[in-house]
Formats: structure tokens, sequence, C-alpha cells
């Protein structure tokens, strides 16, 4: 029997002893008291725990009675709870971009200098303080003194070179720790030619983590053939790849070493569920502490490394009795509600938060739990994703099977919560709305808010995450439920929403479809650029069940008036079009002046009100673009080839006539002859203030235009170019209920009943020949 076995076996014996004499022990066989008190037994903590002494140390206290042996009055009450302030010779290094450490030591103990070689080793300071709290101090002991050369110092070692850090070399370590508790060794390092200081910007990820070593207890600790280090690092890598947290803890370990400079141990506790290979049985507790230091290898290289020894000690006489209890509470006390299920569904343990909702029915509270027809427990998983089997099938995929934590939003109801107290036949209720696809969808069909409000009362949104872990007590798999109310945040986010679709619904109205969607997979673009800088976490669609960022796609694809500002020369130039063989329209009301200083301005409104959704209209029925309006005038297009346009135009089967399915200017033109005929005999219908019928001038040019959006409080898309003022000046110099038309548009559409003006004067162009139409020719 080893000697730390032999130490913890006189331990418990003490341990006996003192509760026999407080009386504190009750017999654990035979018939219970008639008082029933006897019924249940708590035993000692100290039976699941797994510690071990230090060579030569006569118990566990060890380290908290030798650690500061000139610990004053004022510190005794910190050192009982493991609180030790950090020693003088293992402060934190600070690195440069250099780098080599500044500020780590106070410089490598150089014991002689000869023929190139730096004698350099441990400390007796050093060595007593290390021996005091991990078994690397016995392998110091005989590495007191090291001929090291600098050019021996890997890339990453040399940045330690000058810190007071523990040094040994592997011969040493493997002939002192082979028959000590299990124990391993891994290396750091870095590819050649890398860039360290690159590498350590981005959180140390890209240094290697090598098990290089590990002694016969270890192989014995996990069930493997002694000396298999190809086995030991396969089941490592295995671990960290399937166990979140032994990854996590590893890369944050790395970090506080290469990152932050710390070379004090680190410790956790963790499970071990025993030693047959596939096999978990009942969890003890252990201390797994990991040593930094630097080590010369056979290959006279001297790395970074850790030793991790999985059998640690405790700090002082209570630490992991006090760690459970901590965790205990923070279970207890947090302000989410937390459930632990067995995989057939049963709650084994749940908080008080959970309580309210799922009802004190874990096993850990009640003394009973309901059972089902078939002599099974109530699956209360599967009741908690009543009415969307897809959902669970999801999550019990991507949790059970593929070890992968699963998250979303979802609206829950009493039913979900508890199964057994809803009067309602919800086998019944929940069948009218299958969760199986319809055809030819791929959205199950779903009851709305109202109807779910009706069938199973009032519900609240919950955002859920599962995550699966082992049982301590037995080794079996259990899901772990946090659970955190958001309904009242998803409220405030579902109105957020629709004033964003209707703000966007806005802009769709002011801005054509395609640069709506330039700007969205812009904004899209910015998002996941900003996700893959901060790393963001995502989250599973309740819907879908696919992985998002927390900034959703329909999120994105809502703007607002924001995201049209044109900020930036490069965003103005982007949304910049040109376009040929546009036909330009201009319309304005015949003595709107004086309709308007004879009227009130709530009648003049409503006139135009009226007029201008007329025309608003006729707009949608011939697919025009509509430009803007400007007081009385109204401005429209055709022939932008905007996506938009194009897609009404196929939705009404109408095609590009006479021009071979490609842009056709002579039969965008025509369209808008006819737009402005139905206008003319439309505004007839439409009367003044005084009663008057409406009488409207129309103007007609085509040729090219420039598009784009401008400004920045009012951003708008406009229209740009010599063809926009020819157009207004034809609209100017019309007369009223005619069409007046330049010679590009006439010759555009040369089958209408033109009667020539004789030329009109434009500004800059000198006289222009232009040409009047009746709306009834």
């Amino acid at each position: 029997m080893k000697d730390a076995e032999i130490a913890f076996l006189k331990n418990r014996i003490k341990e006996l002893e003192q509760e026999k004499n407080n009386g504190d022990i009750r017999p654990s066989g035979g018939e219970p008291s008639q008082g029933g008190e006897d019924l249940f037994r708590i035993d000692s903590l100290s039976r699941q725990v797994i510690v071990s002494n230090l060579p030569g140390d006569k118990s566990c206290t060890a380290a908290s009675e030798s650690i500061r042996s000139d610990a004053t009055d004022d510190l005794a009450n910190y050192e009982r709870k493991g609180i030790f302030a950090r020693p003088v010779g293992q402060r934190k290094c600070r690195f440069g971009r250099g780098g080599n450490g500044k500020g780590c030591g106070r410089g490598r103990p150089r014991l002689s200098k000869r023929g190139g070689e730096k004698a350099v080793g441990n400390t007796k300071e050093m060595i007593e303080q290390v021996s005091r709290i991990s078994r690397l101090g016995a392998v110091m002991k005989v590495c007191k003194k090291l001929n090291w050369k600098d050019k021996m110092y890997t890339p990453l070692a040399s940045r330690f070179a000058t810190a007071d850090i523990p040094r040994v070399t592997f011969k040493a370590l493997r002939e002192v720790l082979n028959d000590y508790e299990s124990c391993t060794l891994f290396l750091y390092d870095v590819d050649p030619g890398a860039d360290l200081d690159n590498i350590l910007a981005k959180d140390c990820k890209d240094i290697g983590v090598k098990l290089e070593w590990a002694n016969a207890a270890h192989f014995k600790k996990w069930g493997m053939e002694d000396g298999d280090i190809e086995a030991s690092r396969a089941f490592w890598q295995v671990m960290r790849k399937k166990t979140k947290v032994v990854d996590l803890l590893t890369n944050a370990h790395k970090k506080s070493v290469m990152e932050y400079g710390d070379l004090a141990p680190k410790r956790h506790i963790y499970m071990y569920y025993g030693s047959e290979r596939g096999v978990r049985h009942q969890a003890t507790l252990g201390i797994l502490q990991n040593t930094p230091f630097l080590i010369e290898m056979e290959q006279k290289k001297i790395y970074v490394a850790t030793l991790r020894e999985e059998v640690a000690m405790q700090k002082y006489p209570t630490e992991v009795q006090d760690i459970v209890t901590r965790t205990y509470s923070c279970f207890k006390y947090t302000s989410n509600s937390l459930v632990i299920f067995s995989q057939d569904g049963v709650i084994l343990q749940q908080n008080p938060e959970a309580n309210s909702l799922f009802g004190m029915d874990s096993v850990e509270m009640s003394m009973y739990v309901d059972f089902g027809k078939d002599d099974k427990p109530v699956d209360r998983i599967k009741a908690l994703f009543k009415g969307n089997d897809r959902l669970y099938d999801e999550m019990w995929q991507s949790v059970v099977e593929e070890d992968r934590t699963w998250t979303c939003k979802v609206k829950l109801f009493k039913h979900n919560f508890r199964p057994r107290d809803e009067a309602l036949d919800l086998e019944r209720s929940s069948s009218s709305f299958s969760s199986t696809p319809s055809a030819g969808s791929d959205d199950a069909l779903s009851p709305t808010e109202e109807e779910e409000e009706m069938m199973y009362g009032p519900g609240r949104w919950y955002f859920l995450a599962f995550n699966k872990f082992f049982d301590p007590s037995d080794g079996n798999p259990v899901l772990f439920l946090e659970m955190k109310d958001i309904h009242d945040m998803q409220m405030e986010k579902l109105k957020y929403v629709a004033a964003r679709k209707a703000e966007h619904q806005l802009l769709q109205s002011i801005i054509p479809e395609h640069l709506i969607q330039f700007l969205v997979d812009e904004t899209k673009e910015r998002s996941n650029y900003s996700n893959s800088s901060s790393g963001n976490s995502r989250i599973t669609s309740p819907k879908s069940g696919k992985s998002s960022s927390r900034s959703t796609s329909s999120d994105l694809s809502l703007l607002d008036i924001s995201a049209i500002r044109m900020s930036t020369e490069n965003r103005v130039r982007a949304v910049a079009e040109s376009h040929e063989n546009v036909t330009v329209f201009f319309a304005d009301i015949v003595g709107f002046t004086k309709i308007s200083s004879s009227s009130t301005p709530g009648d003049v409104m409503m006139m135009l009100n009226t007029l201008f959704t007329l025309l608003d209209d006729l707009c949608d029925h011939h697919s025009i673009y509509k430009v803007e309006t400007i007081g009385d005038a109204y401005m429209c297009a055709a022939g932008l080839q905007l996506k938009s346009e194009v897609r009404r135009l196929k939705e009404k089967g109408l095609d590009y006539h006479g021009c071979g399915g490609k842009h056709c200017p002579s039969w965008h033109a025509s369209r808008l002859i006819h737009f402005a005929k139905d206008i003319l005999v439309g505004a007839e219908s439409v009367q003044t203030p005084a009663g008057a019928p409406v009488q409207m001038r129309i103007g007609l040019h085509s040729g090219d235009v420039v598009t784009g959006v401008v400004g920045h409080k009012m951003p708008r898309f406009c229209l740009f170019g010599d063809t926009v003022n020819v157009a207004s000046r034809m609209e100017s110099t019309g007369k009223p209920g005619l069409i007046h038309a330049s010679s590009s548009t006439k010759d555009l559409v040369p089958e209408e009943n033109w009667v020539s003006t004789g030329g009109v004067e434009a500004k800059g162009k000198g006289v222009l020949d232009t040409f009047l139409l009746e709306p009834k020719s």
C-alpha cells in the first residue's frame, strides 16, 4: 500500500473517532430506529474526495500550514479559507512587444559562467516554496544546477528566460515522479517561424499543447496499458473535443501563462468516474493542479511546460467541502430557473426559481414522482416541448447525440410546465395543429398566438439552454436546463420589429428595390465582419433550427432611415447608375397658385390627396415608377429597368413588344403615354375647392439619365441630367388637358396622332421641335 493511501486511511480514522466523540456517528445497518431519524444518513464528504499528501507531509493540511510560515495574525483569517498571498518569488511576468519578458523576476539564477554556457538552476528559496504546493519540488531538488545555453530555448521558453520559474530536466522529472501519484507532462510550442506577437494577440489559440509523458499511476488511473502514451494522447484529445469544460480550462491556463505571465499553479475540482474504459461509475471528487515550469528535453531543447497533477492535495482541510457547498449555493440562489433532468424526463433537481414553474416535483424535493399509464415516469422534457415535436427532436439530436449546447427562444404555457395540472384535453387540441409539415411547405402547421392563448391561457417567452453532463451519482447522462424569462424583452422586441417593418415599407416607397437590397447586403456584410471580429455567440432559431448571430437576418433585412444616408463618398458612388433611353414624365395642376390663394389649406390638401392617390393607383396599374412629388408637380419615369419594375411587368404577363425580349425604349414610351392619357381623363373626376374639374399639363421627354441617392437629413432617390430638365420644360410650356412631348419621345411612338407646335424655346438649347397629343386621340 502506498504512503498516500496509508495517510488517507489514517485521516479517515481520525475523522471517525472525532465523529464518535461528538456523537455524530449513526449505525449504517440494521433496522431504523422507531423515531425514523435513521431513515437517511449523510456520509462525510471526504469519502467521495480523492486527495493526497506531498512527500514528507503528515496530512492534507500541509499546504495551509507551511505555505506561509511567517503568516501574521491579520493573514490567519484569510489563510483559513485558502486565500494565500503570492510569494515574492512567484511574481507575474510583464511582456513587451520584443518577445522576452520584462520584469519577470530578479534575473535568472546564475551560478557560474564558462565555455559559453550559463549555469542556471533553482534557488533554495524557490525549491522550498514549490515543494510545499507541488510534487515538482522533489524534481527541482535534483536540478539545483543546470548548464543551459541561450540557443537551447524555444521562442516561447525565451520569454521566461529571466522569470522566477522552476527549471528541471526531463530525465530528472521522469526518474523522480514515475512512482508518485498520477501526473502528466504537457509541452507548449509554436510552429517554426511563427509570429509570436501575432499569436499572443489572438488569445494564444495557435500555441500547441502536447502530452509528452505520463507516469505509471496515470495509466492505471485511466485504465490504460502502462507506457501507452499514444492511447493517453488520444484520450486527451477526445476529452478536449467532447468536453467543453476541459477545453475551456486548458485554454484558460495556457492564456494565463503565455499572455498574462502568471506562473502560479492553477487548480480545479473534477469528477473521476473510475478506470474502467467506456463505463462510468459513481464519481469521486479530485483536485487537478497545473504547475508551469521550464524543462530541458532529451534533444537539448528547453520548452515551457506544465505538470498536471491529477491527485493534488487540498490547500486547507475543508477546501473541497467549501467549493461544493458554494457551488450548490450558486445553483440555489441564481435568478434563472435551473433544472436537472434524467434522460427519461424525471426532474432530479431544480432551484427555487424553477419551483414556481415546474412545481416542487423534483426527486430532491418531493417524496413521490408521477407515473403514467405505461408505468413509466411522466416525461417532463417532452411536456416542455408539447405541441412542437420538431423542436424537441432538434434539441435531443444536438444535446444527447452530438454533445452540443442547444439554445432557443420559445413561448411556453402552463401545460408545458405542469402537464398534470392542465384541464384541457391537450392531446386532442394539439392534434389540430400537427407538427407534420404540409405538402410543399417547410413550415409546420402551428396555431396562431390568439389560438394558443384561447387553448392554453396566457403564455410567456423564455430563453432555453440545454446541456448534457454525466451524473456524479451513477455516471449516467443527464440534461441540464437553464431558463431565463425574457417575456417583457421579447414583447418590446416584437413592437420594435413591427415599427422597423413599417419604416422599411416607407423606405421602399422612396428608394427602389434594387438599392434597398444593396443597402441590406451592405448592412449584413458589416454585421458579419463585426461578428467574426468580436466572436459573437450564435443562437438556434426555434423555427428553422439554423444557427444565426444575435443580430438575426430578419433584423438586418429591415432598414431604417439612417441606413440610406449617403454618409461616405464610396456609398454615393456605389448606388449611382446611368440609364439609357428613359422616358421622363412631369405633370402639374393648371392654375394651382390661384386655387391655393382662394381656398383653405385643408381644402387644398384634400384636393391634392385625392388627385395624387388617383395618380398613384394609375402608376401601379401601368407599372410606372413614381419618382417624387414637388408641390403640385408629379414626376415619374418608364424604362429605368429597375428590378421592381421588371418584376411587376412580368407578374402582369407583359413582355417587351417588338424588341426581342430586350430593353425596349419604344415600348416604355408607349406605356407612359397611355398612362398620361388616363391621368388627363381621370383628373376631370377630381374637383377643385370651387367645384370645377381639375385640369393638368403633362410634359414628356426621352433620353439618358443618372440615378442615385442624395442627401443626409431626408435622403431620396433622384433622377439627374439634361433629360430631366427638358421633360420639366415640356410640362411648363404645355397646354391644359394635352400631352406635350419632345421630338425624341414622338420618334419612339410615331403611331400616335401628334400635332406639331412649331417649336418651343428651351434655355440653353434654343428652339426645340415639340408635339401635342390629345388624351382621346
